[in-house]
């Protein structure tokens, strides 16, 4: 194998472990919460369990064009959807410990959902700005889910304690590995990144329904900043990461 194969390879770093033996002895008898809390958190839960859930939907739509995206992208996709995967695999049995439903109703109710991109398809135009989406969303995952550590930990397990700290530990890397892909494969291109993110967030910002599409999902219940806050934030800090990877010069 050659120099330059060697040094272009991408490879995605990955924390290996199950949210189904983490969380598999869990009830409702565990979990210190109220009935009034369980009935006002549950479009929360509800929420976040279909947020990962759809990341099934942004992976098959990636799969139907991919003669448009580079192998190191689908390197990075694979340890993604596997992540996200498991991640909904907590969150569904932290769901059914919560409100009493089967694991056959839940994965219906998943089932029911058709994704629909339209409202996104102008920023997925190609792989630069895709990973680009995918970078904000995964930073703006971490920091919803870091702001609800405390929240996690009201609720006495400390398998949810641990829960929630793998889960946003994963986002947080997912971002990192989206950097080095950027940098990697799209250096050249880092220059347009500011101008780029700035028309991802006036897109998520615009509104509209969300389309099962796993990205630009802010709005929910959980996000404790305002769309608006979290959006500039997200985007701020990527253009930051980006430039100093190439060198320092300010993106357009």
């Amino acid at each position: 194998m050659s120099t330059q194969t060697v040094r272009d390879e991408y490879r995605p770093r990955q924390r290996r472990w199950s949210a189904a033996e983490l969380l598999g002895r869990l009830t409702l008898r565990d979990i210190e919460i109220s009935r009034e809390q369980l009935e006002e958190l549950e479009p929360s839960f509800w929420n976040f369990l279909c947020s990962e859930d759809d990341s099934r939907h942004f992976y098959r739509r990636a799969h139907d064009g991919r003669g448009r995206y580079s192998d190191a992208l689908f390197s990075f996709l694979e340890v993604w959807r596997e992540d996200e995967a498991n991640h909904a695999v907590g969150f569904k049995m932290i769901y059914q410990a919560l409100y009493g439903q089967s694991s056959e109703a839940v994965d219906a109710r998943l089932a029911a959902r058709r994704a629909d991109f339209s409202r996104i398809e102008e920023i997925l135009g190609d792989e630069f700005t895709m990973c680009l989406v995918l970078a904000y969303d995964e930073l703006a995952t971490t920091h919803a889910y870091h702001r609800d550590f405390a929240f996690y930990d009201s609720l006495g397990p400390d398998e949810l304690k641990t829960w929630i700290r793998l889960v946003t530990s994963d986002e947080a890397l997912h971002l990192a590995n989206l950097v080095r892909l950027i940098g990697q494969q799209h250096r050249h291109r880092i220059p347009e990144a500011r101008r780029a993110l700035e028309r991802i967030v006036e897109v998520d910002l615009r509104g509209g329904d969300y389309g099962a599409t796993f990205v630009l999902d802010h709005s929910g219940a959980g996000f404790n900043l305002s769309p608006e806050e979290l959006s500039k934030l997200c985007a701020q800090a990527i253009v930051k990461k980006l430039e100093r990877i190439h060198g320092g010069v300010p993106a357009a």
